[in-house]
């Protein structure tokens, strides 16, 4: 069944976002050179179940550009906190409903397209910098 439940949860956010945006996910390596794509690396702080009350999942992300010379990198900070019932199925559905807003910004950034205003996803900061190669 896999590792804690914040474990599983990049695998799930991948899926949603090849399902949103029509991609694939492919894995690192396996890209032809000049292809041009979005790395996404994704971090979860914080995931909290209050049973009875709801979840809370607080989580980081960078969009780095590859092959794209004319895009930055963005790296975003958001917190989503969402009700649930009285029973575990409830905070379970909770958790997938905040991974699923959350998916639903990520696409939105990554297709340009302004961000839902009745996603419970609560947008921390953002910050966007050049593309800096390391020339070692």
């Amino acid at each position: 069944m896999g590792g804690p439940a914040g474990e599983r949860s990049p695998p799930r956010l991948a899926y949603d976002l090849t399902q949103r945006l029509g991609v694939l996910d492919i894995p690192a390596g396996a890209t032809p050179k000049t292809l041009p794509l979005w790395k996404i690396g994704f971090t979860i702080q914080r995931f909290d179940s209050i049973y009875q009350q709801g979840v809370v999942i607080d989580a980081s992300w960078r969009l780095t550009p590859v092959n794209q010379p004319q895009q930055t990198v963005l790296i975003c900070q958001a917190e989503v906190r969402r009700p649930a019932g009285k029973d575990i199925a409830s905070l379970v559905q909770s958790h997938q409903m905040a991974l699923h807003e959350l998916a639903a910004v990520i696409a939105s950034q990554l297709s340009n397209q302004a961000i839902s205003p009745t996603s419970a996803v609560q947008l921390k900061g953002c910050t966007r910098a050049p593309l800096i190669f390391n020339k070692g």
